[in-house]
Parts: structure tokens; sequence; C-alpha cells
């Protein structure tokens, strides 16, 4: 696994995230993929794709000299296999804890498809446009909020597949032109922006995360005079959680 410091036509220039080695690898020969979600600030990872080597190459025995030489074809292709099967646009992390400062977000998204890690459930096959606005609600602090139903007594969330299919998401078909617009226009501006952890975004009511939270609640049909005092009001439901969730979590240690 490497991330790009020089994309090419053809090769990429990349540096080993384990090792600090420099190598030139084939496009034929890799994947883009997203290989961890911690710390990472912007929901977009188009401009920050990392790569999975699937293939031999040539001058490829630096890369793959802790394989057995007799063992590596088959294991090659079994994990070409496994990533071609995690690749989509849409990323959503299947177990988060809240409250570190490692979780920013829990939806990604990426106009070129994309490997998630195993930790990430996988979307496929949503039209580029929809997937940014369901990316939009996934990251909405309306939506977390009822990924909060799903948390048991522990600091550990896990999204489950079958929670997945019974959460409400908002629906691009169902939305008025107009408001799908605004919402695409919001996606473009927000998506450039590092956001710093959820708690932060929260406690110091982030500018970008009160856009898109009253974007969500406008698109959802929400009086725009009310929503500020509703936001509060989640807002503070939130870092009382945050601080629910915290204190549990000295008590485990």
């Amino acid at each position: 696994m490497g991330h790009p410091n020089d994309i090419g036509k053809n090769v990429v220039h990349v540096v080993n995230k384990f090792s600090g080695q420099h190598l030139s690898l084939p496009r034929s020969a890799i994947l883009p993929a997203f290989i961890s979600p911690s710390g990472f600030g912007k929901f977009d990872v188009g401009d920050d794709l990392d790569y999975i080597v699937t293939s031999k190459f040539d001058k490829e025995q630096e890369f793959f000299y802790k394989f057995d030489k007799r063992k590596l074809p088959n294991l090659l292709k079994e994990w070409k296999q496994y990533v071609n099967e995690r690749q989509g646009n849409l990323l959503i992390s299947r177990r988060i804890v809240l409250p570190v400062s490692g979780f920013v977000h829990l939806c990604y998204y990426s106009d070129e498809p994309i490997v998630g890690p195993g930790m990430m459930w996988v979307v496929k096959n949503v039209p580029k446009k929809d997937a940014k606005i369901i990316d939009l609600w996934m990251n909405s602090t309306l939506h977390l909020s009822q990924v909060l139903v799903n948390k048991i007594e522990d600091v550990w969330i896990n999204i489950h597949q079958y929670a997945l299919a019974d959460y409400k998401v908002l629906n691009p078909d169902s939305l008025e032109d107009d408001k799908k617009r605004d919402l695409l226009k919001l996606y473009e501006r927000l998506s450039k922006i590092d956001f710093p952890s959820l708690e932060e975004q929260i406690r110091n009511r982030f500018k970008p995360r009160i856009e898109l939270d009253s974007a969500i609640l406008t698109a959802l049909g929400f009086e725009k005079s009310k929503i500020p005092k509703l936001l509060d009001q989640l807002y503070d439901a939130f870092e009382n959680e945050f601080d629910v969730l915290k204190e549990f979590m000295k008590q485990t240690e």
C-alpha cells in the first residue's frame, strides 16, 4: 500500500506508508484505495487517494521480498478478487467511537471507485450526484442521532448491515430540483475543507458543520427561522453524550 507523491499517465510514484520506501508502480498493477478514515478531515477523498498493489510487475522484487515466491501467484489472485469486490464510490464506517480525536466523518465519497478498508461498508452503483447528497446526509448530525440509537452500553458503535437497511436516508430522487442543486453546490464547497474531529465541530460550533446540518434540515422542509434553535438543542445533546462516553471510557481503562 502506498500514498502517491507523483501520478503519471502509466506510472504512479508512491511512498510505502509502513516502510517509507519509494517505488514506481505501473497503473495496471494497482487500484486506488482509502486505507483509513481515522483523522481524515475531508469527506471527499478524491484528491488524497492511496493505492493497493494487486498484481506482479517489473522490478517487483523489492516490493514482494517478504512473500514466499511459490505462494505469491495464488495470494495475488485471491487478493485481487477480494479488493475488486470492495470497490465503490461511497464508504461508510462500520465501527466508530464518537468522542475520539480520530473520528471526523462517518461517510466518505470518491468520484473514482476506490477500495475501502475492511472496517468500512462499500456502497456501489450509486449515481455520482446522488452519492454526494447521501454523503452529506450520512455526515449530518441528524443522521448521527439515529446512529446513536444503536449504541449499546459501550463506547463503540457498530453499524451492522441490517442497521444500514433500517436507517432513514435522504432520498435524492424525492428532492425538488432547487434543493438538490443547493445541496450539490454545498457539497462542492465543503468537500474541500479539512474538518476537525466531530467533537470539536460540535463543541466549537464549527461553521461548515452548521452549514451542512442547516442545509439538510432545509432540504427536509424545516423553517429556516427555527433551524438555529433546533441545532443548538441537538449540539447540546451531543455534548452531553460526549461527556457520558468519555467518562465511560475512563472507567473502562
